[in-house]
């Protein structure tokens, strides 16, 4: 995940089976949104209703004043990654590249 360079690990300390991660959209969809969180909160609404049409994608939800390695100091937005179901690194960082652009791009 860390090859991609619009994404970021927030939990590298505890890594496990589940991933919590930042998306760095880009200004032009940050500014259509009003603000960080905001575009984050509408990503997620996207994930989810690209997952009520039957796709199959991985488990992402919002994961609000998230503490970034168990820094109180360090807070953000993140995403809470959970594969469903077995692929590779590289198939599950196509789908969420893929999302991610569809997502802008409709934005």
């Amino acid at each position: 995940m860390q090859t991609m360079k619009r994404l970021s690990i927030l939990n590298e300390k505890t890594l496990g089976w589940e991933i919590v991660f930042d998306i760095n959209f880009s200004t032009h969809i940050v500014n259509i949104f009003g603000d960080k969180d905001e575009t984050k909160t509408n990503f997620i609404i996207y994930c989810w209703e690209i997952s009520n049409l039957g796709y199959d994608i991985p488990f992402c939800s919002i994961v609000p004043n998230y503490s970034i390695n168990n820094e109180r100091d360090k807070v953000s937005t993140g995403f809470l990654f959970y594969p469903m179901k077995l692929l590779s690194e590289d198939e599950w960082l196509n789908i969420l590249e893929l999302l991610i652009n569809k997502f802008e791009y409709k934005s």
